[in-house]
């Protein structure tokens, strides 16, 4: 009897556990997805042989069918009123029949007025910070906004305030090249798809992709990163720049350079620091622990400045990267190892940038100094610079035309990333391959 009791006690422990990890999963793990379905006159219109608002509800009417997803909603905007920017209309859709009624209803509506496509997705995101979940939003329209001013503006900010929760999939039905830029840049801040319709478009396909996405993507916990977390780096001499014959002439010769000792940031600078600082996030992806981009040499320096510290002289930033080691890609010799440490697009970057800290850091415990974004450094660039220059503290040609950029970015590939690359840019331009850290003088 003994053993028929423990048996069962076991089993009933077992059977426990796993009901409760089920739960812990749906609780910390779900997702929702809400459709969104522009009603406004312009949907009106018609690509090739068939009408926007009936191309749209044929991949709505797809995508719902194939979702697995438990939590489904749809908004409707512009259906009632000719004029009025608050014409939302939410329903919550449940599996079985309560689906086709919901589907039969959307498809009697007509386009009629206007929409607000900052409206409908806030209106999405009412109860998301509540909520531990990733809400994607779906969104079929062709963008005319006739409501919004700074819709881009608006909606990045709403992607910001709910920081990685929430991603937005856009399904655009129109060419116009500023509506479809601010909805492509939409779909990229969030970390969504963008598909735009033409006549002859494969529905299917466009359905089963966005789907794809949507069910693929998990909810992911920003890291909290310590914007003063530095690593000082002692004096002393290391050698500089390249003696590879197969290295750019630029990185030649390979010399000796002495530098005091000095702190350097431990991490790139984030989209959350520098927001704290600036008032402003000017990257193209966003999340709070992503390494901010698409920033100036000029408002890197004023940024570093502002919270009492400084760029790095390129000197600093190559003794960094190579981590007391003379490495030839940050933290390791090989090349085999580059994607333990680096993100680029030979390491998997897959087109974008990814949060700081990530991979492996090197000898120094620095993190990206390699791949990820460009860092730039205080120093003018000069092509000959290294065989005349200073061997104490050497700070760079005394002005120039360019900047320096170093470490590369995620669109490089693994040659373009070595510690010793250099590349020269105007200090205006603002690519989102182009970012920053921090560095100060030790006491």
């Amino acid at each position: 009897m003994k053993v028929f009791k423990y048996f069962f006690s076991i089993l009933f422990l077992v059977l426990f556990m796993a009901l409760l990890l089920v739960s812990i999963k749906e609780t910390h793990a779900s997702s929702s997805v809400y459709f969104i379905i522009d009603y406004s006159k312009t949907m009106d219109d018609m690509i090739g042989d068939k009408k926007k608002i009936d191309i749209a509800q044929e991949i709505f009417s797809k995508m719902v069918d194939g979702t697995k997803a438990r939590d489904l909603s749809v908004v409707i905007s512009g259906h009632k009123s000719i004029d009025k920017c608050d014409d939302i209309q939410v329903f919550t859709i449940i599996k079985g029949e309560n689906r086709k009624k919901i589907q039969e209803k959307i498809e009697k509506f007509k386009p009629l007025g206007k929409i607000s496509i900052y409206e409908v997705v806030n209106t999405s995101t009412k109860d998301l910070k509540e909520k531990n979940e990733l809400r994607n939003v779906v969104l079929l329209t062709d963008g005319t906004a006739k409501c919004d001013d700074d819709i881009l503006l608006k909606v990045r900010n709403l992607i910001e305030a709910h920081d990685y929760k929430l991603s937005i999939h856009i399904i655009n039905f129109n060419h116009d090249k500023k509506v479809s830029y601010n909805l492509q840049n939409m779909a990229i801040a969030s970390r969504g798809t963008y598909n735009q319709i033409k006549a002859g478009s494969n529905l299917d396909s466009i359905a089963k992709n966005v789907l794809n996405s949507v069910q693929t993507a998990s909810l992911y916990k920003p890291k909290q990163i310590k914007r003063d977390d530095m690593v000082l780096i002692p004096e002393g001499e290391f050698m500089m720049g390249s003696s590879n014959k197969m290295d750019d002439p630029n990185e030649q010769p390979a010399h000796q350079v002495y530098l005091d000792a000095y702190y350097i940031d431990k991490y790139e600078v984030t989209q959350k620091h520098f927001k704290e600082v600036m008032g402003y996030n000017p990257a193209l992806w966003i999340g709070s622990d992503l390494p901010v981009e698409r920033v100036s040499w000029f408002e890197a320096k004023e940024y570093c400045e502002k919270i009492g510290k400084r760029l790095p002289i390129e000197a600093e930033w190559e003794k960094a990267a190579k981590g007391g080691r003379n490495h030839r890609w940050p933290g390791t010799n090989n090349q085999d190892e580059l994607v333990d440490y680096s993100w680029n697009d030979d390491t998997g970057a897959k087109g974008r940038t990814h949060p700081v800290g990530t991979k492996k850091p090197n000898g120094y415990g620095i993190y990206d100094m390699s791949g990820n974004v460009y860092e730039w450094v205080a120093d003018w660039f000069g092509m000959d610079y290294y065989k005349n220059s200073p061997k104490d503290n050497p700070k760079g040609p005394a002005k120039g035309i360019s900047k320096i950029l170093r470490g590369g970015c995620w669109d490089n590939h693994t040659y373009e990333v070595r510690t010793t690359s250099r590349y020269a840019a105007s200090p205006k331009v603002k690519y989102a391959d182009n970012g920053f850290r921090c560095a100060k003088s030790a006491d």
